[in-house]
């Protein structure tokens, strides 16, 4: 299932940069990209996205109205505010509304595709982790019928609960 992704930019370079970047993220795509506050509120009651990227400064409101309106509506989809005015007042505020990420555009622009390719990789990690604990389950079980069944006659060496004591601190 594919990422859908809104961007909420008012400079057309800075749109095109963010587009030619996200383009090469495999498992993404750009649901829509708006220019103002009024597209992307019409553009959230289409669609919800699961991440955001946001400008703060738009020319018929800001991307801190934008942000309480996903965090109102969804709390999952993720925001990253992408701004030239990183002063630490609208941060502290960005973030208290919720915003899942705060970047300086003028330094921290490429965050943004480091974000949004580790939103991608997680799923995947966590579904390899939640396999292997399923696996080391499933030996955790099996050693304990084996170490409780009457009718077996072995015992269990000291080697042996030392191994499923080891694999309980892995989990």
């Amino acid at each position: 299932m594919e990422k859908k992704i809104l961007i909420v930019e008012d400079s057309k370079i800075i749109q095109e940069r963010l587009v030619n970047w996200i383009k090469t993220i495999p498992g993404v795509v750009i649901s829509n990209i708006v220019d103002n506050k009024s597209d992307a509120i019409a553009a959230l009651e289409m669609e919800t996205p699961d991440i955001a990227i946001l400008d703060i400064l738009l020319p018929d409101g800001t991307g801190i109205d934008i942000l309480t309106k996903i965090k109102n509506e969804n709390k999952k989809t993720t925001v990253i505010i992408l701004t030239n005015y990183p002063y630490s007042l609208i941060k502290y505020r960005c973030l208290e509304l919720g915003a899942d990420y705060f970047l300086d555009k003028s330094i921290e622009f490429d965050e943004v595709f480091k974000v949004i390719s580790k939103k991608k990789h997680i799923v995947v990690y966590v579904e390899k982790i939640a396999g292997a604990t399923l696996i080391i389950l499933g030996f955790l079980l099996f050693l304990n019928k084996f170490s409780t069944n009457s009718t077996n006659k072995k015992s269990i060496s000291t080697r042996d609960v030392k191994m499923r004591h080891k694999i309980v601190i892995l989990l």
